[in-house]
């Protein structure tokens, strides 16, 4: 399960769904955004390796939204 650049996420744990918006050294960065693609103002983005995401989605801690593309 790999999420690419402008994937969705949702946290099962607070249902804040997160897109991928880019990189910061060998993480990926999630921002926390609405269904409308807004920012979501009282969440912090998070940083994950991209093994370690890929852990978490295979432990059912995130759910992916849609797959992203590829940049």
């Amino acid at each position: 399960h790999h999420v690419k650049f402008g994937g969705l996420i949702q946290s099962e744990r607070t249902k804040v769904i997160y897109q991928v918006v880019g990189r910061w050294g060998g993480t990926l960065v999630l921002a926390p955004i609405g269904w409308n693609r807004e920012p979501v103002g009282d969440c912090d983005c998070l940083l994950y390796y991209p093994g370690e995401l890929d852990g978490l989605i295979e432990s059912g801690e995130f759910t992916i939204i849609e797959e992203g593309s590829a940049q």
